[in-house]
């Protein structure tokens, strides 16, 4: 029994040492006892070449590490690039086309991103050409006979020589590319791809200005072809314009005019100032739907982008409130209390019953006159609109109509005759 016992020590020993090694950790991970002690950490060190790509194809590679190791980075398979010659490895993107702080090794402490640097190739028959003035932009593709384009990160490449372009937009900057191309070489401006930002329109009949450093220029359609000089050479997009709409307003059962309002796009305009009257009602703003209370703008509010497309129309309603109104009872002669009745336009009611009485008088109804001898509006009547004047007062007099009775006379024991009165 002793030695059975000790052969299974034995073996959940070594099942712990199998199971320690599979899940990667150290020798020591797990003592005699099974009890779990610290995991080694390890980092990942990718490396990114955001030119160029390695024999694969591929644009980063990772690398596992273990805490406390160094990297040696000379020893990692180098990318290649056809308009740049490699010239190290940098921890800064910044460094991609102005090698810097180059390092040729790194001991991680955390997950980090190593990138491949370029120095230009010296080249006398490839120059600049710099696509100025992209912001304007939302996406796009360029492909130049299969040259790079290194000015990352506002290029991504997706396929030899194409890159997929993403603007940076930031206050004041304007993304620029940068392609080096041989002396020479005809470029298909088509191939240009580019997607003009929501609420912009590239006119088809324009394209690119071209000058150079000889300050040489002239213009080139979207579809036109564009020949490399022997110098650097600057393109910029011209015919790229604000897109224009048109803003009607509509009474919405209102009466009046008001005229349509051109706005631009990204251009901040205040909306026509109301010009619309409805009877009993108050203007609260507008809406983009004839049917809605809600009121979506102010009167007169700034607007910026109510539309993106091109000559679209927007169309705002005027929003109405009835206005409300009180109704005020007076005795007019008589005696009694009653509350004040809170009404609003375009909205039937029912009159309080009458509560004053007057000695000697019968009560007839209510008139908007306190010398009125008929009655406008009988006892509990229904009414609407005794006012279109927003928190108006109406009062209501009550009419008395004084009662009638007669006199007979009686002779008494006495004799004749007189007529009642």
């Amino acid at each position: 029994m002793k030695n059975s016992k000790k052969t299974k020590g034995l073996f959940r020993r070594v099942l712990c040492s199998v199971l320690a090694l599979a899940m990667g950790l150290t020798c020591g991970a797990f003592n005699g006892f099974g009890t779990a002690s610290a995991a080694t950490t390890y980092y990942t060190i990718t490396l990114v070449s955001t030119m160029g790509s390695w024999a694969d194809g591929s644009t980063s590679k990772t690398v596992t590490v273990k805490e406390g190791d160094t990297l040696d980075l000379e020893s990692q398979f180098i990318p290649s690039c056809s308009t740049r010659s490699f010239a190290g490895w940098s921890t800064s993107i910044s460094n991609v086309m102005s090698p810097g702080n180059l390092i040729d090794s790194i001991t991680p402490t955390s997950d980090k991103c190593v990138y491949a640097c370029w120095d230009t190739i010296d080249d006398e028959d490839s120059y600049q050409l710099v696509l100025y003035g992209l912001k304007k932009f939302s996406d796009g593709t360029i492909t130049i006979n299969g040259h790079d384009v290194p000015n990352l990160p506002f290029f991504q490449k997706i396929a030899d020589g194409t890159y997929d372009y993403r603007v940076y937009y930031s206050s004041g900057y304007t993304p620029n590319a940068v392609v080096y191309v041989p002396a020479g070489t005809t470029i298909k401006l088509s191939d240009f791809s580019f997607t003009v930002s929501e609420g912009y329109s590239w006119s088809s009949s324009k394209g690119w200005q071209y000058y150079s450093t000889g300050r040489e220029s002239g213009y080139y359609k979207k579809t036109d072809t564009f020949t490399m000089p022997s110098k650097n050479a600057n393109l910029i997009p011209y015919g790229i314009t604000a897109n224009f709409y048109y803003v009607y307003y509509y009474a919405n059962s209102g009466s009046g005019s008001m005229s349509y309002q051109t706005m631009t796009y990204d251009t901040a305009e205040k909306l026509t100032a109301n010009a619309y009257t409805r009877t009993g009602y108050t203007f609260q703003g507008w809406t983009t739907a004839s049917s809605s209370s809600a009121v979506t703008y102010a009167d007169q509010e700034s607007v910026v982008n109510l539309s993106s497309k091109s000559g679209d129309t927007v169309r705002l309603y005027a929003v109405w409130k009835a206005n409300s109104y009180t109704v005020k009872y007076n005795a007019n002669g008589g005696s009694g209390t009653m509350l004040d009745m809170a009404m609003t336009y375009d909205t039937a009611a029912t009159l309080t019953a009458n509560a004053f009485s007057r000695k000697g008088y019968t009560f007839q109804g209510w008139s908007t006159k306190a010398d009125a001898t008929e009655a406008t509006y009988t006892d509990q009547a229904s009414v609407k609109n005794l006012s279109s004047t927003s928190d108006d007062v109406v009062t209501l007099y009550a009419v008395w109509d004084a009662n009638t009775y007669t006199v007979k006379y009686n002779a008494n024991g006495g004799s004749g005759s007189m007529s009642n009165k």
